[in-house]
């Protein structure tokens, strides 16, 4: 099986590829995981947006997507990056799919700088994100 891990500019990105690939990885639908909600939080809701996908024969498997921020700690802006949106297709998941996105959006934040970076508890991705990012 092969997989390619990439970034994915704003661009190429796909609302609704997104929006289907989550609502098939957590098994159930809501706004949240909407093509609208992932359209307007990627191009218009930060300044900057990394995704990283990772695809198998052209088809998307796989996410994760942070936002770039400014944080100002002890009197410094830091650059900062918050981990969002980590998704992947329930067919691929136990490929190292997951550890892959992880690598791939590390290698690039190390690569621009970033001094922080953190996620929000969410039970989900509390254990991938420990992990991952230790």
């Amino acid at each position: 099986m092969n997989i390619e891990v990439r970034a994915e500019t704003l661009e190429e990105f796909d609302g609704r590829v997104t929006s289907r690939l989550a609502l098939q990885a957590f098994d159930r639908s809501g706004p949240e995981l909407s093509s609208d909600r992932f359209l307007w939080a990627y191009r218009h809701g930060y300044e900057r947006v990394i995704i990283i996908s990772a695809f198998s024969d052209g088809t998307k498997v796989g996410q994760l997507v942070c936002f770039s921020k400014k944080v100002l700690l002890a009197g410094r802006f830091l650059k900062a990056a918050e981990l969002v949106d980590l998704f992947v297709s329930p067919e691929f998941r136990g490929f190292k799919v997951a550890s892959s996105l992880y690598a791939k959006m590390r290698e690039t934040l190390e690569r621009e700088g970033t001094e922080i970076v953190y996620a929000y508890a969410n039970e989900r991705a509390s254990y991938m994100n420990r992990r991952y990012l230790s």
